[in-house]
């Protein structure tokens, strides 16, 4: 009889192991997967506030080539045409409610320093370059393998507002000049 009960007994032991074990794996998995979604939303959020802050960028560089200045507030973004988005390749369905959207998501994740003198914006590199980030830190915004593509172009629509208003009778020619990637600066 005390033979049975050590079988029993270590049978007991040994589905409690395994017990333990596959809740221990099954915990793990769990918590794996969990990660994972963790990290795609994160991905996701860094992505779309990317987006934001370049579709930002190129709106502010629109208004800079269509007025020669610095936009003051969002209002003078708001005020911009949608053809320039159909122009650009932006999406087709971008309608007027969309925009509106868009511009109030810009607010609270695109900080623009409205302030920002067009002058000095013209004088600098793509790397100094900070009148519009995002609100939060986000590295999408801040790699030199995506930040240049948006910041270039509006810096040289910059540096041609601010040739033309120093120069007001001939329009800036920039032909035969020399970007340097690296610097960003028009040579």
């Amino acid at each position: 009889m005390s033979a049975r009960r050590d079988k029993s007994a270590s049978r007991g032991w040994l589905a409690r192991i395994v017990v333990i074990l596959l809740t221990s794996v099954l915990v793990g998995i769990v918590t794996l997967v969990m990660y994972f979604f963790y990290v795609l939303d994160i991905c996701a959020k860094e992505k779309s506030h990317y987006i934001d802050w370049a579709f930002t960028v190129n709106a502010v560089r629109v208004y800079v080539e269509n007025n020669g200045t610095w936009p003051t507030s969002w209002s003078d973004l708001e005020k911009l045409k949608m053809d320039w988005l159909h122009e650009e390749g932006w999406s087709k369905s971008f309608d007027e409610e969309s925009w509106s959207r868009f511009i109030a998501r810009a607010k609270s994740r695109v900080v623009v320093d409205f302030d920002a003198d067009i002058c000095a914006i013209a004088r600098q590199s793509w790397e100094e370059f900070n009148a519009i980030r995002p609100a939060q830190g986000n590295s999408l915004c801040e790699s030199p393998a995506w930040k240049p593509n948006h910041v270039i172009p509006l810096l040289q629509a910059a540096r041609r507002a601010v040739s033309q208003q120093n120069n007001p009778t001939s329009a800036p020619s920039f032909h035969g000049g020399h970007l340097d990637f690296k610097r960003g600066n028009l040579r």
